[in-house]
């Protein structure tokens, strides 16, 4: 009786013990580089989200646009994530929402909106530069991210 005790034991333990968890990272679907005039580079990566219900036919994932310096530091970063549903005939985006990532302190915000048409999740940001209170470098960038209607992210 008491070795059944203790293997009952034994085994509860086993099961109640919890196991890590560890959270699926997103997929990199690829990566673009862009170079610049000053030297640096933009990097333009795609990822999509590991976690996608295929009953429901829904996709969602990030399109990143991170503006490096000539050295390699990133300056800073702009991303655009969406979600869609598709059925193999058409893709409709139903959520996008655009957040900034700010590196450097010369760097500011002026402006970032985010949107949806159709099949595509759009962004825009509007990011200064400034050395002593003026404004030594603009940038205007837009990012879309577009779903088809098999689920192909691009």
């Amino acid at each position: 009786m008491k070795k059944l005790f203790a293997l009952f034991t034994a085994c509860f333990l086993i099961l109640a013990v919890p196991l890590p968890v560890y959270a699926q990272q997103p997929e990199i679907i690829s990566t673009e580089i862009i170079p610049q005039a000053d030297g640096g580079v933009l990097e333009i990566t795609l990822t999509q989200d590991s976690v996608s219900t295929r009953a429901a036919q829904t996709k969602s994932g990030t399109k990143t646009v991170s503006k490096k310096n000539a050295s390699g530091q990133v300056m800073w970063s702009a991303s655009l994530k969406g979600t869609f549903t598709y059925d193999g005939k058409k893709a409709t985006c139903t959520s996008s929402s655009i957040t900034v990532n700010i590196r450097a302190t010369s760097w500011k915000l002026s402006s970032k909106s985010a949107g949806k048409t159709g099949n595509k999740a759009t962004g825009k940001v509007v990011m200064k530069q400034y050395y002593q209170n003026s404004v030594i470098d603009s940038v205007t960038q837009s990012i879309t991210l577009s779903c088809s209607p098999s689920g192909a992210l691009s």
